[in-house]
């Protein structure tokens, strides 16, 4: 398909209807995604990736509705199949000895006491931070202040106001400035 027009192809664009210019555009474009997405299955495929519907459709920058569409599908579908036949299989692991099995063992236990060793230096530290190094456990938590809850009266009286609260119109600014516009509020 000739991407430039020329003088015989610009006059038969006139006679054609906007529908028929849409549906040539639109079988254009699929012919260049069919394309695409044949060529990233040669270079995947050249490159030795692993071939998926996904992975196509990642690579030609296409939808992956499209590496499901017929006459796409198959190729795709080929190429997983011609993969999994020439990859080597991967070798069958080996039982491990007794001897493997205790050096294992004792990796662990020896990565077991570094990271408790770790864990008590960081207790210390925060305990440090927080200034009770040796006055008491730092799972230990002070009890903590009773909070006031909007909608709730204070106990120190009926007729008292929380200490930070305004009242309603304060409530009511706060409210409008937290407000965040929709799509068709705003103004484009």
């Amino acid at each position: 398909m000739n991407p430039h027009p020329t003088a015989s192809s610009a006059s038969s664009s006139a006679n054609r209807t906007p529908a028929q210019v849409l549906r040539e555009a639109r079988r254009r474009d699929s012919r260049t995604k069919r394309a695409r997405v044949l060529e990233a299955v040669q270079e995947m495929t050249r490159n030795g990736d692993r071939i998926t519907f996904a992975a196509v459709a990642r690579a030609a920058n296409v939808s992956t509705w499209l590496t499901y569409a017929d006459g796409v599908r198959e190729n795709i579908e080929s190429a997983i199949h011609q993969q999994r036949v020439t990859r080597p299989q991967p070798a069958t692991t080996a039982q491990a000895s007794p001897a493997g099995i205790r050096a294992d063992l004792a990796l662990a236990r020896e990565e077991i006491r570094r990271l408790r060793a770790e864990r008590d230096q960081l207790q210390q530290t925060v305990r440090r931070h927080l200034g009770q190094l040796g006055a008491r456990d730092c799972r230990e938590v002070p009890p903590r202040a009773p909070r006031h809850r909007p909608g709730r009266r204070a106990r120190r009286g009926s007729d008292q106001p929380p200490p930070n609260d305004q009242g309603p119109e304060q409530r009511r600014r706060v409210t409008n400035m937290t407000h965040i516009p929709v799509a068709h509020e705003l103004r484009l």
